[in-house]
């Protein structure tokens, strides 16, 4: 139990005075407990101090002039307090210490003065441990004030570590609690083994208390594993920490008084707010925000209704642009012309209501406002100016709930329309006022705009292109700001100061929370909301810092580790567990921003990560291996990558966390007393097959994971770690120890068993408990009733004897178990059946059980335990596989939260009824019967018998029916049925129209393998609610004849009905004209006979999808013969279609064209088809964005009207063979949104569209294997000046085009390409253009494979001023680089790599000035015989030269050799011939 204490502090004069009672004349306490958490955070301490302290603390400042704050910002605009541990009371832990003491009786008058001594220093202890909460609010409160104080720093990291000796300290005497009691637990073991009775006596009520019975001889046998005499010494060593503490903080206490902290009347002044916004943006320009720029003027100019209030909330982590972009919006024309008033206001964390209100009227009125502290005054303007107009507020950074007090006046105004934008990080601020659809959450800028963002911070007013050698290294800096606009406006300004290489590496390689900025800095920012933070969420946050950046946390791995070190506490009065609460701290955590789920793994962004290693103070550290690199001796949490050297750590006495990768030898580790202390050990990618015995030796460890190692043998001495509470291993070892049990405080036993995780488990906690004869036994699990989350108790079959049986009734002990599996394998009919029947019965769960699944279960009766509804919240049964099971007891029928049952694989089963009650099953919700036989016939002779009085499955809306043979179940009995699915059930087939007949809920009918020829309409008559209808594997299938009476259905599924052939009767339509007036979705596929397509298929209003799959006889459409008509437009819907694999399909619609909204479009996989149905050149399909064409070996020419498609985005053609045509040759401006174009395995395709090199925004250009291409369509007419081609293209590929011999002169004009390849075209020899210029300015990747005829690189190839990696491979006829030119040339080239060039003599003469380079690799070059006359590059790293002229490798291997001296610079060579 936390409290919040008020402190009244009086100042004395007598100082001097050492014999003083410090309690009686220093301090006057007065404390209240408050229940408002964030008033207990706000809480601020008071002080009272004469006139006299001004003179008395004059000489003590003269002297000592350090106490001053220095103005020297630290990088953050002031360090940030590290959070302190939850205090654990130090008189707490004197009880407890003297409760496990008064447990032995008193054997010699010493014992009892070593009692009464310790209750005579219980009021030392109860004073400082006040004192001790005294101090960590004072140092927090004087830090508000003066965050450059670094004294209190000191004075925080003195009371953090004052508060991890008290942990340890408690952890101790835990310890020793837990081994009395597990010691006890065996000595009653061994007592009831000794004694020969029959039955074995019930020892479990004697050990529940912590006070267990027994002889005083027995506890006297008992053992401590640590001197009570140590832990009262160190206790008092603490006090006197805490004294010498306390003595620093009146110091700094005085020192604040001195400096104004309080007022005339002792109380401390009101922090002021440091962050004020205006209405006026501080930037030109935004960046990437044009979708949330046009999102929120569109909500703010939607219409409500008069008098009304909407708030739209602006959210997102700190920096990210929220006040950016309400200031555009604000300022943005639209809006100043749909508000009358406007009025912007800084809310900032200090929520001050008349500042505010007061700030709205001035903004309101053209004349100030005259001074008054009346709200209702300052309202009643408002209101009054704002009645009748349309009135728009901006709240701007918002920190609490508080500003909804602003919306009661306000929805008083008879305003039009009010409109309220509220900035803030947390979303919990909101309370639910606003509408979540109204949100707007800013995540971080898309690459090309914080790299436009960033380019424009550094360069300014500059030419970025003036220094080309930054941007490589810019780019590489954008990556880890991780699109913050915040931290790019930073560290780009920062990088302005500076345009230099140097500099920019310099930055590169400091961590961006080290960067010394202004007040308003990276992490200043972000600062603010981790102050926002309750303490115990801040040690949470800090704790995370422990694992590299983008490291995938496993959420309940995590919360495991915070609950080890004590950062999560219990609520008293709560029955959460602190699980549960920790799974609080995550969600508030993720909620604030501080934690983000990407791609579906939560990760921590870099920026927060650097945060978070901030505050911690070093407690965290990720040691790397580097040369030199020495851990920090005050390091806490260390994660490390490899020990080279133990001594590295020798001088840590504090570390607490050991995450460890790649270690050889954990018994070294083990065993170093650095480690003596650690709650929490995670062991992966070692190779260990074993722990070492001396596990032991951490005793304070609660969590340990070596789930990432292969262990095989698991020690005796682990189970001492009597405080262990995570024990994660990866798959199940041949034996456990055979004091297992003793671990009675393990709350999660997990095994990362890829078969069971895979099939069974469901849940985050697991175990996983294998009964075998080589050392697992039921047994081991009595005394964990700890254990929680998910049980499976696998190997039943192996319990062979009555009294292993019995010791299984202690399940009924784990309240915490919510998920249980109890399963036998490999089970026959000659098992025996009386062994698992009593094996069942005395596996009783708790009845706090959520799940239960029981599979193979070979006997014939149910267990008591489920024949009486005791089990008030189970929610979900799975019997699967037990064969022999007869009966389902009446009593499952009354359970009040049951929702799932399942029935698998039982042979012959009653499902039983209570006759007594009206109501069976009522919360039901899915019921599923898989491969049984059943009989419900009790059910139905008891409705019969009892008329309408009877409800049973009230709540069912899911039936699945699969494989059975049910009896007595009528599907009209089930009122709220959705979801029914019925898979080769012949019964029920059998009498599928009665089934069915009054099921008038049905929206979802699933039917599998069903033997029917027809679908009558007689069948479908009342489902006038079915909005889904499947039919799949229904081989006999002829004809749908019911499909008119599905009004409703809006997804029709007809699969692998191989006989299908007809849609039935079509002149039956509804009365407007329309067949399925809803249905949006068509699926047709694997239907072996089907040859056309319905004629009423053009005129479904809705639908959106169309998909024809493998109908390999599908050849019409069914209005072939049939002219639409101009004024009807074909399925005005339709917005995905697909055809694959029909292939006798030769001709699409002639509707096609004409579809309004299809989007995508797939032709896959049909070789006859050749026409497009109509040539007829127009404005065609105008929202298509996607056409694939695959596989369609007789195409040879493609539409017509393809080039002017509006929307069209990606266009792939494959596998056409015959293609040869584009459909025009006219060149025009064509496919004005094209960005990605691939041409693949086209054989017969020899040219490109005239049209190619004026697509406006292609991006993404593929041409490969394409054996006869040649022409570039307008390789013969010269590109005007004026004229760009392709001024988007990043990408381009030309890959195995057999017959290319010349590259579009074109090319070196590409503005933007960065990434070219040329691969397998052997006839290559030009490249478009000989001239030397400064060409692709953009380009960073450029590849040359297998071009066998090539002679020379192109002469603009040392121009490239970006260019990172150069390859060339393959190419034997090689021998000119383009130019022998001598220059400083690729500025930024760091990878170049000449492999199989045979012919190549030389390297180019510019590679010695080449500034960049890293790394060179010569591959099987062997007429290259020397290097260059001049050095390599300095920059160069990395040296290769294989399978070369073998003199060359021998003279740079050569000492004194010229080729040696020039490459002895380089750090790594590697040579082979």
């Amino acid at each position: 139990m936390k409290f919040s204490y008020r402190f009244i502090i009086k100042y004395s004069l007598i100082m001097q005075t050492k014999s003083m009672n410090y309690w009686s004349s220093w301090w006057t306490f007065s404390a209240a407990s408050l229940h408002n958490k964030e008033k207990q955070n706000r809480e601020s301490l008071y002080l009272l101090f004469p006139a006299q302290v001004s003179s008395t603390l004059q000489p003590s400042i003269a002297a000592n002039p350090s106490i001053m704050v220095s103005p020297v910002l630290s990088g953050i605009a002031g360090a940030i307090l590290a959070p302190i541990m939850p205090q654990f009371a130090l008189n707490k832990l004197l009880d407890s210490l003297l409760e496990y003491l008064s447990r032995d009786q008193p054997s010699s008058s010493s014992h009892v003065d070593k009692l009464q001594q310790l209750e005579n220093e219980r009021k030392a202890f109860t004073e400082a441990n006040l004192k001790l909460e005294i101090l960590q609010s004072e140092v927090r409160r004087l830090h508000k004030r003066d965050k450059q104080n670094m004294r209190l720093i000191h004075i925080n990291n003195k009371l953090r570590d004052v508060s991890c000796q008290i942990k340890d300290l408690k952890d101790d005497l835990e310890y020793m609690e837990v081994q009395r009691k597990v010691e006890e637990i065996n000595l009653q073991d061994e007592a009831a083994a000794d004694e020969k009775q029959s039955t074995t006596p019930q020892p479990w009520s004697s050990i529940i208390s912590w006070k267990t019975g027994g002889s005083s001889d027995k506890r006297r046998r008992l053992s401590s594993s640590e001197s009570t005499d140590d832990i009262v010494n160190k206790m008092r060593a603490i006090v006197k920490q805490i004294d010498c503490i306390d003595s620093e903080m009146r110091f700094e206490i005085q020192v604040d008084a001195l400096k104004g902290g309080y007022n005339s009347r002792g109380q401390h002044q009101a922090e002021e707010n440091k962050r004020v916004t205006t209405s006026s943006p501080s930037e030109s320009k935004i960046y990437g925000r044009d979708h949330e720029f046009q999102q929120l003027i569109e909500l703010l100019k939607e219409p409500k209704e008069s008098g009304d209030v909407s708030v739209i909330p602006v959210v997102g982590m700190g920096g990210i642009g929220k006040t950016t972009l309400a200031q555009f919006v604000f300022n943005s024309t639209e809006i100043a012309n749909h508000f009358e008033k406007k009025a912007w206001v800084c809310v900032s964390d200090y929520f001050d209501r008349h500042r505010i209100t007061k700030e709205i009227l001035d903004s309101l009125s053209a004349v100030p406002f005259g001074v008054t502290t009346s709200y209702d005054v300052l309202e009643r303007e408002i209101k009054r100016l704002v009645t009748g107009k349309k009135f728009l507020l901006v709240l701007d950074d918002v920190w609490s709930d508080e500003w909804r007090e602003l919306l009661n006046f306000l929805r008083c105004a008879q305003a039009k329309a009010i409109k309220l934008i509220v900035t803030c990080r947390d979303p919990k601020v909101l309370g639910g006022v606003a509408d979540g659809q109204n949100q707007i959450t800013l995540k971080g800028l898309s690459d090309n705009d914080i790299w436009s963002l960033f380019m424009k911070c550094a360069f300014t007013d500059k030419n970025p292109d003036s220094s080309p050698e930054l941007h490589a290294i810019g780019k590489q800096i954008v990556v880890k700001l991780k699109g913050s606009p915040l931290a790019a406006k930073t560290v780009g300004r920062l990088l302005g100061s500076c345009l230099t290489e140097e500099h920019w590496k310099d930055i590169l390689e400091s961590d961006l929370w080290k960067l010394k900025t202004d007040e308003q800095g990276i992490l200043s920012a972000l600062a603010l909301s981790y102050y926002h933070l309750l303490q115990p969420l801040q040690l949470c946050f800090a704790f995370c810092s422990v694992f590299p950046k983008d490291f995938e946390y496993d959420t309940n791995s995590v919360i495991g580790m915070w609950i080890a070190h004590g950062y999560i506490q219990e609520i008293e009065g709560s029955s959460k567990t602190l699980e549960d609460i920790g799974e609080e701290y995550w969600l508030e955590l993720e909620a604030r921003g501080f934690i983000e789920k990407v791609d579906g793994c939560f990760k921590m962004h870099d920026l927060l990560h650097d945060l978070a290693r901030s505050v911690s103070h070093g407690e965290t550290y990720i040691y790397e291996g580097r040369k030199d690199e020495e851990i920090p001796k005050d390091v806490c949490h260390l994660f490390a990558h490899s020990f080279c050297d133990l001594e590295l750590v020798c001088k840590t006495n504090n570390l607490r966390t050991l995450i460890l990768s790649e270690a050889s030898d954990i018994h070294a580790i083990l065993s170093h007393k650095a480690f003596k202390r650690i709650r929490v050990l995670f062991i992966f990618h070692t190779n260990v097959e074993e722990l070492p015995d001396n596990i032991a030796h951490i005793k304070h460890l609660q969590y340990l994971d070596v789930g990432g190692i292969n262990i095989k043998y698991i020690p005796e001495s682990l189970c001492t770690l009597y405080l262990l509470r995570v024990l994660k291993l990866p798959c199940l070892p041949p034996a456990l120890p055979s004091r297992f049990h003793n671990l009675i405080n393990l709350r999660r036993f997990c095994m990362h068993d890829y078969y069971y995780f895979k099939n069974y488990l469901q849940t985050s906690y697991y175990v996983i408990y294998q009964i075998n004869s080589g050392g697992y036994q039921i047994a081991q699990l009595r005394n964990m009733n700890e254990l929680r989350g998910e049980l499976l108790i696998g190997g039943l079959e192996n319990i062979g004897n009555m009294e292993e049986m019995m010791k299984a009734k202690y399940l009924k002990e784990k309240r915490h178990i919510k998920v249980l599996s109890l399963i036998w394998e490999n089970t026959s009919n000659d098992c025996k059946h009386d062994l698992q029947e009593q094996t069942l019965e005395a596996l009783e769960p708790h009845p706090n059980l959520k799940y239960l699944r029981i599979d193979g279960y070979m006997g014939f009766k149910s267990p008591n335990w489920l024949m009486t509804p005791g089990f008030q919240r189970l929610e979900e049964i799975k019997l699967e596989g037990c064969r022999k099971w007869t009966r389902l007891p009446a009593a499952l029928g009354l359970l009040p939260s049951l929702k799932s049952l399942e029935l698998s694989c039982i042979e012959n089963m009653t499902i039983e009824v209570d006759y007594s009650v009206t109501e069976m099953y009522p919360s039901l919700q899915s019921l599923e019967l898989i491969e049984s036989t059943l009989s419900f016939e009790g059910m139905s002779s008891s409705l019969s018998a009892m008329g309408q009085n009877h409800n049973h499955f009230p709540k069912l809306t899911s039936l699945t029916i699969k494989e059975n043979e049910v009896n007595g179940l009528h599907l009209p009995l089930f009122s709220a049925l959705k979801y029914l699915g019925i898979n080769d059930s012949r019964v029920v087939f059998d009498q599928l129209a009665v089934c069915l007949n009054g099921v008038s809920s049905l929206s979802d009918l699933v039917l599998d393998a069903a033997k029917m020829q027809i679908f009558s309409a007689k069948v479908m008559a009342t489902l006038h609610t079915l909005v889904k209808l499947n039919i799949s594997y229904c081989n006999e299938l002829i004809s749908l004849e019911g499909l008119q009476a599905f009004p409703s259905l809006e997804r029709l599924s007809i699969v692998r009905c191989s006989k299908f052939i007809s849609w039935g009767t079509e002149e039956e339509m509804t009365e407007d004209g329309l067949w399925l007036p809803n249905l949006q979705i068509m699926e047709i596929e694997f239907c072996a006979d089907l040859e056309t397509l319905p004629t009423w298929l053009p005129r479904l209003p809705l639908l959106e999808k169309l998909i024809i799959i493998r109908c390999p006889k599908f050849r019409s459409w069914g209005t072939e013969e049939e002219e639409i008509t101009e004024h009807e437009l074909p399925l005005p819907s339709l917005q995905y279609m697909e055809i694959s694999f029909c292939e006798c399909l030769e001709i699409l619609p002639a509707w096609l064209p004409r579809l309004p909204l299809l989007n995508k479009l797939i032709i896959r996989g049909c070789p006859k088809f050749r026409s497009w149905g109509t040539e007829e050149e127009m404005t065609t399909l105008p929202n298509l964005q996607y056409m694939e064409i695959d596989s369609c070996k007789d195409l040879e020419t493609l539409p017509t009207w393809l080039p002017r498609l509006p929307l069209l985005n990606k266009l792939q053609i494959s596998g056409c063979s015959k293609l040869i045509f584009w459909g025009t040759e006219e060149e025009m401006t064509a496919l004005p949104n094209l960005q990605c174009m691939i041409i693949e395995w086209c054989t017969d395709l020899e040219t490109l569209p005239a049209w190619l090199p004026r697509l406006p925004l292609l991006e993404e250009l593929i041409i490969r294997f394409c054996f006869k291409f040649k022409s570039w369509g307008k390789q013969e007419e010269e590109i005007t000046e004026h004229e760009l081609p392709l001024p988007n293209l990043q990408y381009m590929e030309i890959n195995c085009c057999l017959d290319l011999e010349t590259l579009p002169a074109w090319l070196p004009h590409l503005p933007l390409l960065n990434n070219l390849q040329i691969i397998g075209c052997h006839k290559l020899i030009s490249w478009g253009t000989e001239e030397e210029m400064t060409a692709l300015p953009n380009l960073q990747y450029m590849e040359i494979n297998c071009c066998e005829d090539l002679g020379t690189l192109p002469a603009w190839l040392p121009c490239l001023p970006l260019l990172n990696k150069l390859q060339i491979s393959g190419c034997p006829k090689l021998i000119s680089w383009g130019t022998e030119e001598e220059m400083t040339a690729l500025p930024n080239l760091q990878y170049m790599e000449i492999n199989c060039c045979k012919d190549l003599e030389t390297l180019p003469a510019w590679l010695p000035r080449l500034p960049s380079l890293n790394e060179l690799i010569i591959t099987e070059c062997p007429k290259i015989h020397s290097l260059l006359q001049d050095n390599l590059p300095s920059s160069l790293e990395k040296l290769c030269l294989i399978e070369c002229e073998r003199s060359l490798i021998e003279r740079c291997q050569q000492e004194g050799s010229l080729e040696w001296q020039m490459i002895q610079h380089i750090p790594h060579r590697l040579y082979t011939w």
